[in-house]
């Protein structure tokens, strides 16, 4: 016998799981016919999230032996050797090293596809290490995971956080996709700040494809008696009721439109380590894409979510498993956007709500703040580090305190070069990023037009 109050609970977690429903208004234009793109105007943004904080200072080490000896003082039983590391040389002549386990990072840079971010960071505006000390325009709460991610999420540090900077970017390009049958917005990682704001609510899956609720979609399902009628609800004399039944038809309905699409779809040529969730959650982003056709779709903006980087302890024994999941998933990834021939319009790119502390705590390292990023594409001007590489020493002149390192390149600089490429106008970045003007260069030049 089944608790109806329970289910009706259950099946209301379930459906927003499934889809962050609009409202009634929206429903359509979410759900109108989708228009078929031309494959040259596609452009796809993904985003993995590296939840907990990422020690960036061992993914990308100095190899000069005077930088790394510095490096390798402040942080005693956890640097890389300098034998170890993958070497991988920049046009501009600098000696670098990658972790041992990013052998495929190590060939994409070497071939012009990725490129690094150094010393990335959340501001309120170009900081030096007076300022910090003066407190001058810190962004709220540093060192905090949730108000960090907040920041880099909402790209708004300092301002309320009722929107993130990929919905506004919607916003800025409210016709970029026309009229499609899902939201530009697509979330493996559940419901995001970072996505929400947008003209329409972003859209979530699951790793195949659409998350359909089988109690309703098959009849001898014990729901499926309370809701097969659920169109009648849209006749009510109640508005939020017809609302209400609006969306969850619209709900529905998108949802066997994915599934639809992905199965009229090639499967993904490239294997995918199935031991690996972040490679599973790539292939299902994979799959999106060459899916864009009959999703009428000619900008799809993905958020994924890798955990694991909060390493406080046992960092020696857990890092390098992060980074050998993170260079597979990306290196399984890129070959497949190779062989469906739209490399030059994905760009895959890492953020972390902060880096590490350059200094261990004995066993691991605690809450930072500058962090080198990562971009993945065939539009990457790649073989590159971008911005500065960090001075290194403990106390040194970008150390705030306890090896925490301050930025040198600002979160928006970084996110505003990649909505740029994305199809943003030059007039429009305002808009997306509010502290925007306060940084110079404004765009950082990674990315091909």
């Amino acid at each position: 016998m089944v608790d109806l109050r329970t289910g009706r609970r259950g099946f209301l977690r379930t459906a927003l799981g499934a889809a962050v429903l609009p409202m009634a208004s929206t429903i359509p234009a979410l759900f109108a016919p989708a228009v078929a793109r031309a494959a040259g105007d596609f452009r796809a943004l993904v985003c993995i999230q590296l939840d907990g904080g990422n020690d960036s200072f061992n993914w990308l080490v100095p190899r000069n032996p005077a930088a790394h000896a510095l490096y390798a003082e402040a942080r005693p039983g956890l640097a890389i050797p300098r034998a170890s590391l993958r070497p991988v040389t920049t046009a501009s002549g600098l000696d670098l090293g990658l972790h041992p386990a990013s052998a495929r990072l190590q060939s994409l840079f070497a071939s012009g596809e990725a490129a690094f971010i150094a010393n990335c960071g959340v501001l309120m505006r170009p900081t030096t290490k007076a300022d910090y000390e003066a407190g001058v325009s810190l962004p709220p709460a540093l060192f905090s995971h949730s108000d960090q991610s907040d920041h880099w999420m909402s790209a708004r540090p300092g301002f309320p956080k009722r929107d993130g900077w990929a919905g506004r970017l919607h916003a800025a390009m409210p016709a970029a996709n026309g009229t499609p049958g899902i939201a530009m917005n697509l979330s493996l990682a559940g419901p995001t700040l970072l996505q929400s704001g947008g003209p329409v609510p972003a859209y979530m899956l699951g790793r195949e494809g659409a998350v359909l609720i089988d109690a309703i979609h098959r009849e001898s399902a014990n729901y499926y008696p309370y809701f097969s009628g659920i169109g009648l609800g849209e006749r009510s004399v109640n508005p939020l009721e017809r609302a209400m039944a609006t969306a969850m038809r619209g709900a529905f309905e998108v949802g066997e439109l994915v599934d639809e699409s992905l199965a009229a779809t090639p499967p993904p040529v490239t294997e995918f380590d199935a031991d690996n969730p972040l490679a599973l959650d790539l292939r299902t982003v994979a799959r999106m894409i060459a899916a864009r056709g009959p999703l009428g779709m000619s900008r799809q903006l993905f958020v994924l979510r890798m955990s694991g980087f909060d390493t406080h302890d046992g960092q020696a024994d857990v890092q390098p498993r992060l980074f050998r999941e993170l260079d597979s998933a990306i290196g399984a990834f890129q070959d497949e956007m190779r062989l469906q021939g739209v490399s030059e319009s994905v760009t895959l790119f890492t953020l972390s709500e902060f880096g590490r502390t350059l200094t261990t705590n004995g066993d691991g390292t605690d809450h930072g703040w500058g962090a080198h990023q990562l971009v993945v594409g065939g539009a990457v001007r790649g073989g590159q580090v971008y911005g500065s590489m960090p001075d290194l020493r403990v106390d040194g002149p970008q150390d705030a305190g306890f090896g925490r390192i301050i930025p040198g390149v600002s979160s928006e600089q970084y996110l505003g070069t990649l909505a740029r490429w994305f199809g943003v106008s030059a007039g429009s970045l305002a808009q997306v990023f509010p502290n925007f003007a306060r940084f110079m260069p404004r765009t950082l030049g990674f990315m091909r037009a």
